[in-house]
């Protein structure tokens, strides 16, 4: 039998992606940008929330495009209320819509504790996908 496994890098770690699951490799929360009083690892719980959602943009384009891959930025804002607005793909190596689309559909759906935030929050959070067959 012939397995797919995919390796997404998502705020700096390594995750492996097999059919169900996402298995961090190592820590790199640092490398999420965020510009207000929201934590970084409330990002990245708030990414881990969404992990499916985020394997199935990749994934279902691997289908047309097995050799898809690359590094992308996602920045977006953070209103009073907690909700994402003004979701764009800051830089990408993938150069696929339907990606970029997905994934902004993604963090469209996210929200956040702006209890402590005043201001707008601006989230900048890097990606990359790799797929490798074993």
């Amino acid at each position: 039998m012939n397995w797919n496994k995919y390796l997404i890098q998502s705020l700096g770690a390594l995750w492996i992606i097999s059919c169900s699951n996402m298995e961090p490799l190592n820590d790199g929360e640092r490398s999420i940008e965020v510009k207000g009083k929201i934590s970084r690892s409330e990002v990245r719980s708030e990414f881990l929330r969404y992990e499916s959602d985020i394997r199935y943009c990749y994934e279902r384009k691997l289908v047309t495009r097995p050799n898809l891959k690359g590094k992308l930025v996602m920045k977006w804002m953070v209103d009073e209320e907690g909700r994402t607005r003004d979701i764009n793909v800051l830089d990408s190596e993938i150069n696929d819509k339907s990606v970029h689309s997905c994934l902004q559909s993604v963090i469209r759906k996210m929200s956040f504790n702006t209890s402590q935030a005043k201001d707008q929050v601006i989230i900048s959070y890097p990606l990359e996908f790799v797929s490798t067959q074993l």
